[in-house]
């Protein structure tokens, strides 16, 4: 037996049983894991490019009541998206600046109000940012200061 993991490759694991994999299977394809999304002109869009956009608590539980075996699509898309931005990030500081700014939004997020956990990520990649980019340390400062108190106990910031 095998086990597929998001990026679709398939990892052999003896204790899986057939009816295990095939439940496994059946919820990364209805999921699309790893599907490119288009803009309205049919054109491929790149994940760096489009706004980080954290689902919203609602959205998430709606999930979760489906399925609560699984771990929500939406959830999965998001991290997706926020390692593609990380990883723009990481490479330029003027990318950086953009990608904490989302990160800032993502983390004080009070329209959709996101799940806590999805707050103590983005708050943690900013501080991911706030340490490599020296023009970045007083916005991650002053980020900590405005963010709830669950969101940096969950983002395990000494």
């Amino acid at each position: 037996p095998y086990v597929v993991d998001i990026a679709g490759s398939q990892k052999k694991k003896t204790s899986a049983t057939h009816s295990q994999m095939s439940i496994l299977e059946n919820s990364v394809n209805q999921r699309n894991v790893g599907k490119l999304r288009t803009d309205q002109d049919g054109k491929i869009a790149d994940a760096r490019n489009r706004p980080l956009a954290p689902p919203g608590l609602d959205q998430v539980r709606k999930e979760v009541q489906a399925n609560p075996h699984l771990t929500p699509g939406s959830i999965l898309e998001f991290a997706s998206h926020l390692g593609s931005k990380m990883e723009l990030a990481l490479k330029s500081e003027e990318q950086g600046n953009l990608v904490f700014k989302e990160l800032e939004d993502c983390t004080l997020n009070t329209i959709d109000y996101s799940p806590v956990s999805i707050r103590a990520v983005c708050l943690s990649n900013a501080n991911v940012l706030g340490q490599r980019y020296s023009s970045l340390q007083l916005k991650y400062q002053a980020l900590l200061g405005k963010a709830d108190s669950e969101s940096i106990r969950l983002s395990y910031i000494p």
